[in-house]
């Protein structure tokens, strides 16, 4: 019993195969099985993983970005999945977001279900510019259920990466995958704790002092030098082991009155110039992006190259750490170009916003003074030294470190928008200013639209390249305005998803004549009881998975015929009583069991039966 005196009514239920249904039913999908999603406009994961086809990865090398993004299945940024496979319809469907109450914030936003003309309905009805809203916004997590489609959309928001510190501060994870898994040639430097020169991922919350040069180890907080720290979990501190880190929190001097580099000064972005930089490179600005690492050489980078030694008077030109090293630009194969420009080399391969369809800027770094650990040729090309000398120096590859920038103006001033990949042309006028040494605001900008920073190396035994290599970088990100080539949705979020191949086809013969060999009788053999029974009085057994129409003809091995019944409904099985035309129980032993099937063909089963006495006295 329920409250207030309802009562639970128990319902039986059989599982059938539908293929003998509707003429001959051929099911294309199972429950959870998902479509490709399209983005079409706007940006966002809703917290859910991407992953891009390879086409659309194609398109984004190549023209630098894609307006249209197809994502693998079940790596889309919103979740479509089949609940009934016997009622998914063919066609493309859109989702469309609605800005509802506040202009701009799509937090509060609804969302709408575009569905294709000329579809039937189960009430019998024919679609045409149907279009279905969503029942809740897309603040609260919902699976909203389309019963005449057979699948259901799941729309959540998020917030941005960085914000919820108490609930993963937005991470998903980061992965590193090879082509070829036997040949895992990338690796990289991975974060240390404590007061140490490999202490350059500063999440945490740990403080060693303020205003001395221990601060320079202090975990990285905000502007509220009290204690707002900005990964207090440390949830970014173990992505890929600690290789990879948002440029915002990699190590650098938090203290202004330390005014010489420390004891930290070999790891990416420690000078005081890059505490501005950092700042302002604000973690909310992080989005998901693949680094992949090729020998193809049309896929390269033209990219920025960084000096980091940290000793003006050890690195060549005394360039100062972490900005253009003076030495001739080179081509891809290492030698001088001839452009008389500086600094300027190749990654060997690329990285791309998987939420937007932008390919990025990147740069990477090397230290001139190194020559034996290739530190000096204008080449990311880490070795695998991680320490070396006496005192135990960091190497870390020729600190070859890998810089991914994004697009748009700096968090920290100016008014310099800075473009997606357009071969750094906009990063590098500004970092190459006069004087070539000097830390200035507007490199200071330049630097802050950096969202990610790594030290890959080479992994010991391997050789660079020997199989395209690709870093995974995942964060939450809320659904948002972002214009692409379509103007359907004025910039909101729009996507497509085709149920074609996923839908129910009904009068298919054959499906029909695949079902004939489906045509079973159960329980076989029957030893005096079925599961089918009602009561001791009560003698049954089904014979399965028939069509709507057919006759059933049950015979005794003298070829007497016991039983027929038409049969002319849904149903797809149908109980024998085992009795014969008269009403008479048959006696114990081996019947044939033969189905016809109009149009289609018959089958004939071989059925064994031993029938028990009745026993009136029985409980």
């Amino acid at each position: 019993k329920m409250g207030g005196g309802a009562s639970i009514t128990a319902v039986a239920g059989i599982p059938h195969n539908p293929s003998p249904e509707n003429g001959g039913t051929l099911t294309q999908s199972e429950y959870g099985d998902q479509p490709q999603i399209t983005r079409v406009e706007g940006r966002g994961n809703g917290g859910n993983w991407l992953d891009l086809t390879a086409e659309s990865e194609e398109a984004i090398v190549k023209n630098g970005f894609s307006s249209t993004l197809t994502y693998k299945v079940g790596k889309g940024p919103i979740q479509v999945k089949v609940i009934d496979p016997l009622n998914v319809r063919p066609g493309k469907f859109r989702v469309r977001f609605q800005d509802t109450t506040t202009a701009g914030n799509l937090n509060d936003a609804y969302w709408l279900l575009d569905v294709p003309n000329g579809l039937t309905l189960n009430d019998g009805t024919v679609t045409n510019n149907l279009s279905i809203s969503s029942d809740q916004t897309i603040e609260i997590e919902n699976e909203q259920i389309f019963l005449d489609f057979g699948f259901s959309v799941t729309i959540k928001q998020v917030d941005h990466p960085g914000v919820n510190t108490e609930l993963g501060s937005g991470v998903l994870e980061g992965v590193l995958e090879f082509e070829d898994p036997s040949l895992p040639w990338l690796t990289g430097f991975s974060d240390r704790e404590g007061q140490n020169d490999g202490n350059w991922i500063r999440s945490g919350s740990s403080v060693f002092d303020v205003g001395t040069d221990k601060s320079a180890f202090n975990d990285n907080f905000g502007d509220n030098s009290s204690g707002d720290f900005k990964d207090p979990n440390q949830d970014f501190e173990g992505i890929i082991d600690g290789t990879w880190a948002p440029y915002n929190l990699v190590s650098r001097v938090t203290a202004s009155s330390i005014t010489t580099e420390t004891p930290m000064q070999d790891a990416p972005g420690i000078t005081i110039f890059k505490w501005n930089a950092q700042k302002n490179s604000v973690l909310d600005s992080l989005s998901s992006v693949d680094i992949v690492f090729t020998s193809d050489q049309s896929k390269w980078s033209r990219c920025m190259v960084f000096e980091a030694r940290n000793d003006p008077a050890l690195a060549t030109g005394g360039q100062n750490h972490l900005l253009l090293r003076q030495s001739p630009s080179v081509d891809k194969n290492g030698n001088p170009d001839g452009s008389g420009t500086m600094g300027l080399g190749w990654f060997p391969g690329y990285a791309i916003n998987v939420e937007t369809g932008q390919r990025l800027n990147v740069a990477f770094a090397e230290d001139s003074w190194l020559v034996g650990e290739n530190g000096r040729d204008m080449k990311w090309n880490p070795t695998s030294t991680f320490f070396a000398g006496v005192n135990g120096e960091l190497r870390i590859g020729g600190k070859h470190y890998l810089y991914v920038f994004r697009e748009g103006k700096s968090g920290f001033s100016g008014t310099t928008v800075y473009p997606a990949y357009d071969e750094c042309n906009v990063l590098y006028s500004v970092m190459n200013t006069s004087p070539f040494n000097a830390q200035t605001t507007n490199k200071m900008n330049a630097m802050a639209t950096c969202i990610w920073a790594g030290i890959p190396m080479l992994n010991q035994g391997n050789t660079l390249l020997e199989t395209t290599a690709r870093v995974k970088l995942r964060v939450e990100k809320p659904y948002e305005i972002f214009t692409t080539s379509s103007t359907v949705n004025a910039g909101l979020p729009m996507y497509e998803f085709d149920m074609t191949g996923f839908d129910v086809i009904t009068g298919n013969g054959m499906a029909m004549d695949s079902a004939l060999a489906l045509i079973n009788v159960v329980p076989n053999p029957y030893y005096a009881y079925s599961e089918y029974e009602t009561g001791k009085l009560d003698n049954r057994i089904k014979i399965t998975n028939l069509p709507e129409e057919c006759t059933i003809s049950i015979y005794n091995l003298s070829g007497t015929l016991m039983r027929r019944f038409e049969k002319a409904n849904e149903k797809t099985s149908l109980d024998w009583d085992l009795k014969n035309h008269v009403d008479i129980p048959v006696a114990g032993g081996v019947y044939l069991i033969h189905v016809e099937v109009p149009g289609v063909g018959e089958r004939t089963l071989k059925w064994f039966g031993v029938m028990r006495p009745t026993d009136l006295n029985g409980l």
